[in-house]
C-alpha cells in the first residue's frame, strides 16, 4: 500500500548537522496562563493573557548563543508555537518550530538517553 509523502522542509528531509539540539515546549514552559499577564495572544478564539517564564526564556537564548540548534514545539501545534515565539521576540534564537512529537521510536528504553535531560526551573506562581 503506497502512502502520499508528507511535506518536508524543502524537497528532501531536513538534516540538522548540530550535535547540540535543545527542544522546548511552549505551554507552561515558556509562557503560562495568567489573568494579569503582560502577553496578550489569541488562543481558543479569544484573546487571553499569559506571563513569561523568564528563566526558561533566558535558557533558550543562552543555549542558542552557545550554538545549540533550538526546537520549540507545542501540543497546540506549530502555528500556536510560532505566535508565541513572535510575541516573545525570540525568533532569532529559534531554529525550528513544530508540533510536539506524539511518539518516538528508538532501541533505547531510558528516555533521557534518547532525548536528553529534562530541564525545568520550578517556581511558585503567585
Amino acid at each position: 500500500m503506497s502512502r502520499k509523502r508528507k511535506k518536508c522542509i524543502g524537497k528532501i528531509p531536513a538534516i540538522i548537522e548540530s550535535e547540540q539540539i535543545s527542544a522546548c515546549d511552549v505551554d507552561n514552559t515558556l509562557i503560562r496562563p495568567d489573568p494579569n499577564g503582560e502577553i496578550h495572544l489569541m488562543y481558543a478564539r479569544k484573546v487571553q493573557r499569559f506571563s513569561v517564564i523568564q528563566e526558561h526564556l533566558d535558557l533558550i537564548i543562552e543555549w542558542s548563543d552557545r550554538g545549540h540548534f533550538i526546537i520549540v514545539w507545542s501540543h497546540s501545534g506549530p502555528k500556536w508555537a510560532a505566535q508565541v515565539i513572535k510575541a516573545l521576540n525570540i525568533e532569532q534564537y529559534v531554529d525550528l518550530i513544530q508540533a510536539k512529537p506524539s511518539r518516538h521510536m528508538d532501541d533505547k528504553t531510558d528516555v533521557p538517553s534518547i532525548v536528553g535531560s529534562r530541564v525545568y526551573i520550578a517556581k511558585e506562581v503567585k
